[in-house]
C-alpha cells in the first residue's frame, strides 16, 4: 500500500456528499485486486464509509460492480449502501457505507451456537434467492463459463496435473443443461458475509459477479475450504437442507442432486486452478507472499475430492 492509493482514497471521499474524517483513513486488509480503507463519520461514528481503490494494472471493472450493488440492493439483497464510483488518476474507486459486524470465519464460528448458525444460513439462503430471482442484470454484466475459462488457465499455467486434466474431461462430458441464468455473486461464502449478532448484515466482495448459472453460487459455498473445519456443509455452520429450505421458501429453485454435485466439482476444479495461479504469482515475482507460496499445496486437497467425485 502506498501514499498514492491513500491520496486517491482521500480525494474520493471528498468527492462524496458525506461528513467523514477523510484525513484519517484506516487501512483494511487488502485483496489481490484492490486496497481498502475506512473513514469514520465526524458527528456519528456509525456513518463510516469504506473506500476501495483498484491496484495498478487491476482488471476490475468497478462501474459494473457498482451497478450490481445497486440492483442487488433494489432486489432486497443485504449489501453495503453504495455512495459513489469514480476514476481518479486512472484508478477505479468504489465508496460505500461501512456495515458493522464480523467477517472472520473462525471467530464467527466460535461465537455462534447451533440455533444462530442455522439462523445465519437461513438468512444467506433468503439473500441468495433474492439475488438469483429478483436482481436485474446490469447492462454490461457478462455471461461467463467458468469451466472453459479455467481449463484454459490450467493449460496456460504449464503445471502438469493429470487429475485436473481427467476432471476437466469428465466435467465437459457430463455437463448438465444450464439453469435459467441469473446474477451470480461468484464468491458467495463464509468470509464474504458480514455477521452482526449472529445474523447476516451484508454480503460483500462483489468483484466476481457475473451472469450465469445460479447453482454455481450454491455449490461454491459448500466447498471444503469454506467450511473452515466446521461440520456443516454450508460454511461449516449448517446443512444444505437448512440452506435449501430457506432458498426455496424465498423463491429460489432447489437444484437436482446430480446437477448440484457437478457444479460442486466445477468449484473444486476452479479453486485448484486458482491455487496454481496464486502460487505462480509468488514464484514469478509478480507478488511475493509466503501465503501465496503455501497455497499451492491446496491443489492436492481439491484433487483428492475430485477423485472421489469421478469414482463415485
Amino acid at each position: 500500500m502506498d501514499d498514492q492509493e491513500r491520496s486517491i482514497a482521500q480525494r474520493a471521499v471528498q468527492m462524496c456528499d458525506v461528513n467523514v474524517d477523510w484525513r484519517n483513513l484506516r487501512a483494511l486488509t487488502g485483496g489481490a485486486s484492490r486496497v481498502s480503507f475506512t473513514a469514520d463519520g465526524i458527528s456519528d461514528a456509525s456513518r463510516a464509509v469504506v473506500i476501495q481503490v483498484a491496484r495498478a494494472q487491476s482488471e476490475a471493472d468497478m462501474e459494473i460492480e457498482a451497478d450490481v450493488l445497486r440492483n442487488a440492493h433494489a432486489a432486497g439483497v443485504p449489501v453495503p449502501a453504495l455512495i459513489g464510483q469514480f476514476v481518479i488518476d486512472d484508478r477505479q474507486v468504489l465508496v460505500s457505507r461501512h456495515v458493522a459486524g464480523d467477517t472472520v470465519p473462525r471467530r464467527i464460528m466460535r461465537e455462534l451456537d447451533t440455533d444462530l448458525c442455522e439462523a445465519l444460513i437461513r438468512d444467506v439462503g433468503s439473500a441468495a434467492a433474492a439475488l438469483h430471482t429478483r436482481c436485474v442484470r446490469p447492462q454490461r454484466l457478462e455471461e461467463v463459463d467458468l469451466l472453459t475459462i479455467y481449463i484454459e488457465r490450467l493449460h496456460a499455467s504449464g503445471w502438469s496435473r493429470p487429475v485436473l486434466e481427467a476432471a476437466a474431461t469428465m466435467l465437459e462430458r457430463t455437463r448438465p443443461a444450464a439453469a435459467k441464468p441469473a446474477v451470480v455473486h461468484g464468491d458467495l461464502r463464509l468470509g464474504n458475509w458480514i455477521v452482526q449478532q449472529g445474523r447476516l448484515a451484508a454480503i460483500v466482495d462483489w468483484e466476481l459477479a457475473r451472469w450465469g448459472d445460479p447453482v454455481a453460487d450454491l455449490a461454491w459455498m459448500t466447498l471444503s475450504p469454506w467450511r473452515f473445519g466446521g461440520p456443516g456443509e454450508v460454511g461449516g455452520l449448517a446443512s444444505t437442507a437448512t440452506f435449501f429450505a430457506a432458498y426455496r421458501d424465498s423463491g429460489g429453485v432447489v437444484p437436482d442432486a446430480a446437477v448440484f454435485s457437478w457444479h460442486r466439482a466445477v468449484g473444486l476444479f476452479v479453486w485448484a486452478v486458482m491455487c496454481i495461479g496464486q502460487c505462480e504469482a509468488h514464484r514469478s515475482g509478480a507478488r511475493r507472499s509466503h501465503e501465496l507460496a503455501v497455497i499451492g499445496r491446496r491443489v492436492t486437497e481439491n484433487e483428492m475430492e475430485l477423485i472421489d467425485w469421478m469414482t463415485a
